[in-house]
């Protein structure tokens, strides 16, 4: 198929071209994942879930699905202020604060 000095032309392409092709494959971030429900337990759907960074006021909208699930992707590690808002139910109100741990992808 290929003569001694093509093949290893062709190798030393792939072998140099590889990583170059790869770079910035790298998770930097975190995600927040959770679910909305009732103060009977039932999900709700269609709730605006805002995330706040703390340190830079920097928002992230979304709503929750039909199951109340949201998602956030590709968080900074750092604290952040998490609130939901829908016509007909009152702000949540919370006592302390929860703590998350987060870690760099291998």
């Amino acid at each position: 198929m290929f003569s001694g000095n093509r093949l290893w032309i062709v190798l030393l392409i792939v072998i140099v071209g590889l990583p170059g092709g790869l770079h910035g494959q790298a998770v930097i971030g975190g995600s927040l994942t959770g679910t909305v429900t009732d103060a009977a337990g039932a999900v709700v759907a269609d709730v605006a879930v805002t995330l706040t960074n703390d340190a830079n006021g920097i928002k992230f909208t979304t709503k929750t699905n039909e199951v109340g699930s949201y998602t956030f992707a590709n968080l900074y590690p750092g604290r952040y202020t998490l609130s939901t808002q829908m016509e007909g139910f009152a702000p949540p109100r919370w006592r302390g604060s929860r703590r998350f741990r987060s870690w760099e992808s291998p």
